[in-house]
């Protein structure tokens, strides 16, 4: 039996990841180069969800030790799509708010609800909405609806945009990225195969820790660098999408 705690641990560099709460274990959204596909444990059963135990004394406990360590913050989401998990997701951000410790909701499949987004006010917690890596479970322009709907109700809200910046700019994104706030987290691939999939050039890539990670940007992308958050060229960014 797996309870949902708020742990430490992997080698995130942003401040959000450095702790994260996972209502579950593995996603259905079957995104090409899944990264946290590649992390899991569970291999193959990734695509198959399987939730955790919400006890609300076990979570607390867990979130005041993270505190302890000056760490306030964490990103609810990050080997699983909380949106799946409705329930448990509003549990776990009224623990959050109870504790007033802040959280960052990563997802794709999250769908509107007011409810949702009076609790994501209540606690001044963050959502994510994310775009990329590709998957044939949800459009895109369904995330961007999504988004907007949110946007209207809750002031802690950008779309994480995760492209090929080695490319140029979609014609999607392009049309779009300067609608509402945004943040551009640099593809990195797990393997050369992806990278084919995703047909670019692997003259553009240096492997390293693990991943074909992006040693340059294409000029359609510079004008958006600074609400960059990922590696480019060795160097990770940061552009303070917590705030």
């Amino acid at each position: 039996m797996s309870y949902i705690k708020a742990m430490i641990g992997g080698k995130s560099i942003g401040s959000a990841d450095k702790v994260s709460i996972d209502p579950a274990l593995g996603c259905k959204n079957a995104c090409v180069g899944c990264y946290a596909k590649k992390s899991s444990q569970r291999g193959k059963n990734y695509d198959r969800t399987e939730e955790k135990v919400f006890d609300k004394d076990i979570l607390n406990r867990s979130i005041r030790g993270v505190q302890k360590k000056g760490i306030n913050i964490a990103r609810v989401g990050k080997h699983c799509d909380p949106g799946d998990s409705i329930n448990l997701l509003h549990s776990i951000i009224n623990s959050c708010t109870d504790n007033n410790f802040r959280c960052v909701i990563v997802s794709k499949s999250l769908k509107f609800g007011k409810k949702t987004a009076s609790l994501l006010n209540k606690g001044n917690h963050v959502l994510h909405m994310s775009i990329g890596p590709r998957t044939k479970v949800i459009k895109d322009s369904t995330i961007i609806s999504t988004a907007y709907k949110y946007s209207d109700i809750i002031k802690n809200i950008a779309i994480r945009w995760t492209e090929d910046i080695t490319q140029p700019m979609r014609g999607f994104v392009g049309d779009w990225i300067n609608t509402m706030p945004y943040i551009i987290t640099p593809m990195r691939f797990p393997s050369m195969d992806t990278l084919n999939i995703y047909d670019t050039d692997y003259n553009n890539f240096e492997f390293t820790g693990g991943y074909y990670r992006p040693l340059s940007m294409h000029e359609d992308w510079v004008s958006f660098s600074d609400n960059v958050c990922g590696e480019v060229n060795g160097e990770v960014r940061c552009c303070n999408c917590l705030v």
